[in-house]
């Protein structure tokens, strides 16, 4: 792949943030419609007002990109093919998806654009690439958690990369929170996150121990172009135009080796300053920060003289004038050409008596102050028969025309999409399957098992007893890959046949080694579009989210083309992180590798590690639906995680007569409407 100078690609959260950013140097703006966007909460734009905004960016050099970056269900399918359609019309350069289902009817509907997978989608590593590629998408927005070496072996050359180098940071690797969602049933996947994890939580003894600090690379901008990196992301399209403003300005000036500092961004918005911890590896508690008095005692200051970095269109278009007097019908016309190398444009006026001098003409041609254009080369005769007035009249007309030129949206073939409803009448299936966290914790009535795959390798005789499956990391780093690669031929060897990934990049890697896969709740799936996409991948069935209600679940049933199940009990992963906030200033020392977190209502959550590789959240409160409330299903899961033994049976016995567990439980969001 060519390596080229990287984009700075910049938020543009309505049309305010939109002109901050162009006029103070971006290469590239992402922005978001009013429905499906990630940050349904930023300003965005209508229809009518991207094609706008398309027109302003394309006339300036600009790439536009669409954020898409959410889930749907299939009752929202018909919706999201026409608001699609309506997009593609825009002009937009490409479009920036986490649904596989959105991504599929974009595929379809307009193949000109270009598909960019969202961090949301979680491809963190080179065989999430590879799914990535064979999907169509050209390139992948990588997750904030990889190392300075994870990125450079993320630039194989299989697709374009993406990386964000400033903003929030999320504590939960991206397309892996569920914490808002089971709060107040506002779905992170769905643009709605409600931002709990920046509220006081306390773990071992420390507040806010959900909550990262910023993120900034800006400094590092030199080593990203070294690693081969296509894109450089801001993040921040809820954030003020003077944040995006400064944060464009900083990094242009870095990308060109110029001196710059980042007090002023600091003060702009911060939580306790910025953190690079992951880029450099140090994933400690210096990462961890709130948005602090201070902070926001900080911010106002800086607005003012921000404002004046964007206050005035920004010159940045090269072009050529060609002056010159032709004959027409026995008449002299001054006839004004203007052509910045792909366009051309002209326009007359007719001569008059007096002549004036090449420098006059010159330095009124020059006089561009105001718009988008810098002219670099102005060629007229020595003298010419027409007025100072009527020369500025004549480069105000050549530069709407050429600026009309340089807006105008490509014409795009729109194709339909044609929902094809499967409408299969299918029974429901008692299939039962246990999730375990240990062997310990299997009972003798245990039916199909699943267990994570290094307790299957340190338990290799467990497949002679049971119907054993492995599941998978729930993600897997680069740093990481090679080594699933060989436990994957381990299990090959053990005679394990069936393996559970709640990524892409896993499964997409197991189908590869000839595994039946089974894909797991953390796919995110809530519709039957994303859900033949999945099979097409290589994955068996799928666990549905846990985001899916049951209405809905019937429906993505009714269409789906693979089998799908439910997880009716559990205490289900809220959030998945590899800054652990268990951790403390001695890191793991003396972790036992189940803690506590506590929330300012007083629940209590557990965090569980996961081979030092990364932790999870799990939440307060087991999901438990009783088996006669479910829907029809293909099967079901009893996820058990912490539980003791004789815990897991009378569990499992509680399901099977159809009986609820005691004490405090939840259902989740099987009978909500998810926001």
């Amino acid at each position: 792949m060519e390596k080229r100078r990287p984009e700075i690609l910049a938020p543009a959260g309505n049309p305010e943030k939109l002109e901050a950013a162009v006029r103070s140097g971006c290469d590239g703006v992402y922005l978001g419609l009013k429905e499906l966007s990630a940050r349904s909460y930023a300003g965005n734009f209508s229809t009518d007002e991207l094609r706008e905004a398309v027109k302003y960016c394309r006339a300036r050099n600009v790439k536009t990109y669409l954020a898409m970056n959410t889930l749907v269900t299939d009752d929202e399918l018909p919706h999201t093919v026409q608001l699609i359609k309506e997009a593609a019309k825009t002009g937009i350069d490409a479009v920036i998806v986490q649904d596989l289902g959105i991504l599929k009817i974009w595929r379809e509907v307009c193949p000109d654009v270009k598909l960019n997978a969202s961090t949301q989608m979680t491809v963190t590593d080179i065989s999430g690439e590879k799914a990535a590629a064979k999907l169509g998408i050209t390139r992948v927005v990588l997750p904030r958690e990889l190392s300075e070496k994870e990125i450079e072996i993320m630039n194989a050359g299989i697709v374009d990369t993406e990386v964000f180098i400033h903003g929030a940071l999320c504590v939960s690797v991206s397309g892996t929170c569920l914490l808002s969602s089971f709060i107040g049933a506002r779905s992170g996947n769905r643009g709605k996150c409600a931002q709990p994890c920046r509220l006081d939580s306390v773990c071992k003894g420390r507040h806010y121990a959900l909550s990262l600090k910023d993120m900034s690379l800006i400094e590092k901008l030199p080593e990203l172009e070294k690693a081969g990196v296509s894109s450089l992301k801001i993040e921040g399209r809820m954030k003020r135009p003077e944040y995006v403003s400064e944060a464009v300005s900083d990094s242009v000036k870095s990308l060109n080796g110029e001196n710059f500092e980042t007090e002023t961004l600091k003060n702009v918005f911060s939580r306790q300053g910025f953190t690079d911890g992951y880029f450099t590896g140090k994933r400690n508690i210096s990462m961890f920060g709130h948005r602090s008095k201070d902070d926001v005692e900080n911010s106002g200051s800086e607005f003012g003289k921000i404002h004046e970095n964007y206050r005035r269109e920004r010159q940045s278009v090269k072009i050529s004038f060609f002056l010159s007097e032709e004959e027409k019908n026995g008449e002299k016309f001054a006839v004004l050409t203007a052509s910045d190398g792909k366009n051309t444009v002209s326009a007359e006026e007719k001569c008059g008596v007096n002549e004036y001098g090449k420098n006059l003409i010159s330095s009124k041609l020059n006089k561009t102050g105001g718009t988008i254009y810098i002219p670099e080369n102005i060629v007229c005769p020595e003298k010419i028969r027409i007025s100072p007035g009527q020369i500025s009249d004549l480069r105000r007309k050549v530069l709407d025309s050429l600026t009309e030129k340089r807006e105008k949206i490509p014409d795009r073939k729109i194709n339909d999409f044609n929902l094809v409803l499967n409408s299969a009448c299918r029974k429901n299936i008692d299939d039962i399957r246990l999730r375990f966290e240990k062997t310990e914790q299997i009972f003798d009535r245990s039916e199909k098992i699943i267990l994570p795959i290094d307790e299957i390798i340190s338990n290799p005789h467990i497949s002679e007893k049971y119907f054993v499956s492995a599941e998978l990391p729930f993600v897997t780093f680069p740093s990481d890959e090679e080594n699933l690669k060989v436990k994957l031929e381990k299990l090959k060897s053990a005679g394990i046949t069936d393996v559970y990934a709640d990524n892409i990049s896993n499964a997409y890697l197991a189908a590869e080694k000839g595994f039946k896969v089974h894909g797991g709740h953390g796919l995110n799936v809530l519709n039957s579009v994303a859900a033949s996409e999945y099979g097409k991948l290589g994955i068996d069935d799928l666990t549905s989210s846990v985001e899916l209600n049951f209405e809905k679940f019937k429906m993505m049933r009714s269409r789906c083309d693979i089998p799908l199940g439910i997880i009716c009990y559990g205490h289900i992963p809220l959030m998945t992180f590899r800054s652990c906030p268990a951790r403390t200033e001695k890191g793991c020392s003396g972790c036992t590798g189940l803690s506590d977190l506590n929330d300012r209502t007083g629940r209590i959550f557990k965090i569980i590690c996961r081979n030092k590789k990364f932790s999870q959240l799990l939440n307060s409160e087991p999901l438990f639906v009783e088996k006669d409330k479910l829907p029809p299903s293909d099967f079901q899961t009893l996820y058990f995680t912490y539980e003791t033994k004789e815990e897991c049976e009378h569990i499992y016995d509680l399901f099977i007569k159809g009986k609820t567990i005691e004490g405090k439980k939840t259902r989740g969001l099987y009978y909500r409407e998810l926001l």
